[in-house]
Formats: C-alpha cells, sequence, structure tokens
C-alpha cells in the first residue's frame, strides 16, 4: 500500500483485498461491494479516530458559550465544533472539571450537539477531528483503518465471520503499535531534558 491513498475508492479497495474481493473505482458505483463500503465508511473512519490521538486530525477549538447554563455542578455550556469526533484534554482543567453532554437546549428546540461543559470562561479544547479527506489521513491511520473496514464488510460479502474476527484483531494491533510509537516519541523526549537538567545540577553539585 502507498503511503497516502488518494480517494475513499482506494483505501475501499484495499479493504476489499483483505477479503479477496475485487477492487472499486468509486464508492457509487452501484456493485454490493461499494455500497456495503460506503454504509460502513464513515462509522469505522470515526471509531478508528477515537482510537488513538492521531496527530494528523488534532485541532484546538476555543468555542462559543451558550447562554443556557447547565443544571449540573458544571455550569458552562460550549457546544463543539461538528467535526469533533473526541474531545482529547481542555487546557489547564482536569479530568473532573469538565465533561461532555450530548445536546443542548438553546431555546426552545432540542438540537443534537457534542456540549462541553465547565466553570471556565473561555476553555481551550484539544480534540480529535473528522477528518474527510483520505489524502490527509497518515499511512498507520490509513492500515488500521483498511483492516477496520475489512471486518465490517467481511461478513456480508465474504460470508465469513471468522475473517471478521481476524480483520479486526489485526486492526486492533496496528492502533496499538501506533500509540506505543507515540508514547516512545514523547517519553523519549521528556527522558533527554529531564536528563539533562540531573546532569546539570549534579555538576554543579559535583563543583561545590
Amino acid at each position: 500500500m502507498s503511503d497516502r491513498a488518494r480517494t475513499e475508492a482506494d483505501i475501499a479497495s484495499i479493504a476489499l483485498d483483505h477479503i479477496g474481493e475485487d477492487p472499486i473505482s468509486s464508492l457509487d458505483d452501484g456493485s454490493a461491494r461499494a455500497v456495503t463500503c460506503r454504509i460502513h465508511f464513515g462509522s469505522v473512519r470515526d471509531d478508528v479516530l477515537r482510537e488513538h490521538w492521531w496527530n494528523f486530525a488534532k485541532a484546538w477549538v476555543r468555542p462559543s458559550q451558550d447562554p443556557v447554563p447547565s443544571e449540573g455542578p458544571l455550569k458552562n455550556r460550549f457546544p463543539l465544533p461538528a467535526d469533533c469526533v473526541a474531545v482529547r484534554f481542555v487546557k489547564d482543567l482536569g479530568a473532573d472539571e469538565w465533561e461532555l453532554e450530548s445536546s443542548y437546549r438553546p431555546g426552545s428546540s432540542e438540537i443534537e450537539a457534542q456540549v462541553l461543559v465547565c466553570n471556565s470562561a473561555e476553555p481551550l479544547v484539544c480534540y480529535t477531528r473528522r477528518v474527510t479527506n483520505v489524502s490527509l489521513w497518515d499511512a498507520e491511520f490509513c492500515t488500521a483503518f483498511a483492516l477496520k473496514l475489512a471486518a465490517k464488510i467481511a461478513a456480508p460479502l465474504a460470508r465469513s465471520f471468522s475473517l471478521a474476527s481476524q480483520l479486526d484483531a489485526r486492526g486492533d494491533v496496528k492502533v496499538g503499535g501506533a500509540q506505543r510509537r507515540n508514547a516512545r516519541e514523547k517519553a523519549g523526549s521528556t527522558i533527554s531534558r529531564d536528563v539533562s537538567w540531573i546532569r546539570a545540577r549534579f555538576v554543579r553539585g559535583w563543583g561545590r
């Protein structure tokens, strides 16, 4: 597989290849393969985005406050962007200082939305955004996504639940590998800074 898929059909065809099916030219070509891939494409994409803090999908927002307060202990309500699939953290707030609600009422009508609730007046939110342009997906995400999509379509197209389970497990391994690499990169930079600081303290102490 190339580093990046160019179209949705490209990556759907990779998933189809995992289950021994022919590629497609478009998700709208009318074939059973294309229809099945199209049905699951968006939900699988969002699921894989939620599973890991993919750098290509990282975004920041300082959302506008809703005038209607929350009835709970966290009063301020902030509707999040429509492309938000998961909140990673809120800058300077602990995990118990913010929550998510599934909808908000900006008047008399109920509107489905993800809403951040907290007591901060201007929260800065780091979130995972929905990236629909597959040419922006990184290679690891493409690999994991293709396996997860293949797992979804294996039963209806290949009539194999065992293959679906195997592909799903392989997708989990790919996501886990991305998480471990990310953790090592962060740990490496942290250790480097800490070691330098400790070394400087040791040298200064030795010279006293």
